[in-house]
């Protein structure tokens, strides 16, 4: 395997990090990160130079930034021969992909953020977008050390907004290279447009496959090669986001839940909510009433 594969736990990235949560992260201080080897990332890095220069290698594609400059890495991005300038500053955002896949939800055409920056793991913003970017690290560093029952859903929110705002600069950067979609990209949009509109999701891929008139093994192979993920993986982000809703915004019995949601049987549901969000279905939502307290339903 090439290079030290590298994940937001480990210790050079928690020792410089204002905020690091696992899922997300935000440095700006490169003191503690070993440049000088070949790494892989098993997350998003977002880079954001504000002072001196920056040379790296991603991919085996040189690339050199200034101030204004970003860089974005995506997960499993081989990374070598960086060198930085002694007056070199940034803002670094580090996302993992289940976290950015499950506050953006690739709706809007956001399903191929991934792909888009593996095409373009390099761009020069214009000063408007450089003062957005750093408006919104500014923010998201402070939020997050403020104390606040709300600071989770505050931090989503703000992230979500950023990667709409930074959709401007990837819509300059795509109308000046426009590229028809694949075919494997035409299906793998028919599939998560007929997933959002589902309601309860049948969680067969065989289902989804059936409908979109292919087999599932090639489902399956579309959906690694548009965004490494399986489309079981994708159909359980939206299945744990309907599940987290009713939980914490309805005053449903968990036994309702489950049969509106089409579980089999209410056992079975309590195992699929304790794979995926940790806990029981009671458990979570007892904590999370603590958070959003609720009224009666109208």
């Amino acid at each position: 395997m090439i290079g030290e594969k590298k994940n937001l736990n480990a210790p050079e990235i928690v020792n410089v990090a204002t905020y690091n949560d696992g899922n997300l992260a935000l440095w700006d201080d490169f003191s503690d990160i070993k440049l000088n080897r070949t790494i892989r990332t098993d997350f998003f890095a977002i880079v954001l130079c504000t002072q001196g220069k920056a040379s790296v290698y991603i991919d085996g594609n040189p690339y050199v930034a200034e101030p204004g400059d970003m860089f974005v890495c995506t997960p499993d991005a081989i990374l070598n021969d960086a060198l930085i300038s002694a007056d070199f500053q940034c803002h670094c955002i580090g996302i993992t992909a289940d976290y950015i896949q499950r506050i953006v939800m690739m709706t809007n055409n956001n399903w191929n953020v991934r792909l888009f920056f593996e095409k373009h793991p390099f761009m020069s913003l214009t000063p408007d977008e450089v003062n957005e970017f750093c408006r919104y690290y500014n923010m998201l560093c402070r939020k997050a050390v403020q104390p606040s029952k709300y600071r989770r859903e505050i931090i989503d929110g703000l992230i979500t907004a950023f990667f709409y705002d930074m959709r401007s600069a990837m819509d300059r950067l795509i109308q000046t290279t426009p590229r028809p979609f694949t075919s494997g990209e035409h299906l793998f949009k028919n599939f998560i447009d007929l997933l959002i509109s589902m309601y309860p999701k049948n969680r067969r891929v065989d289902y989804y496959a059936d409908r979109l008139h292919v087999t599932p093994k090639y489902l399956a192979a579309v959906c690694k090669n548009v965004v490494r993920q399986t489309p079981s993986h994708i159909i359980d982000l939206y299945m744990v986001k309907d599940i987290e809703y009713l939980l914490t915004h309805t005053s449903r019995s968990i036994k309702e839940i489950a049969i509106e949601l089409d579980f089999p049987t209410l056992s079975f549901f309590g195992k699929y909510v304790r794979q995926h969000l940790g806990v029981s279905p009671r458990a979570y939502r007892e904590e999370a009433r603590k958070q959003h307290p609720i009224g009666k339903e109208g």
